[in-house]
């Protein structure tokens, strides 16, 4: 940070410690919160802020989220569970703490 007439910010790295798209990546999310201070004029907690870029809260929250299945309407869950031992019988069904 270099105060003055006007703020200003040098953002420095070592190539031997952090990768280019890593930097890169750090410098957008600092505009991204900096760009949300200073934009409004209503005064924001710390918690209303967000670093993640518009493009990131959609990957992250819609194209990685991408979860949707199709599931047959006319069976049961004891049916689905049924089925995947027939076609699995030595998989593993559940999983709960060490057992």
């Amino acid at each position: 940070v270099i105060p003055g007439a006007q703020l200003s910010l040098k953002l420095m790295y070592d190539l031997n410690y952090f990768e280019e798209e890593t930097i890169n990546r750090l410098h957008k999310h600092l505009v991204e919160i900096l760009q949300q201070i200073t934009q409004t004029s209503e005064q924001k907690t710390l918690n209303e802020l967000t670093y993640l870029t518009e493009e990131e809260q959609k990957q992250l929250l819609i194209e990685w989220n991408q979860t949707d299945a199709d599931y047959p309407k006319d069976k049961v869950i004891q049916d689905l569970f049924d089925a995947q031992v027939q076609e699995n019988p030595d998989a593993i069904a559940v999983v709960y703490e060490d057992e």
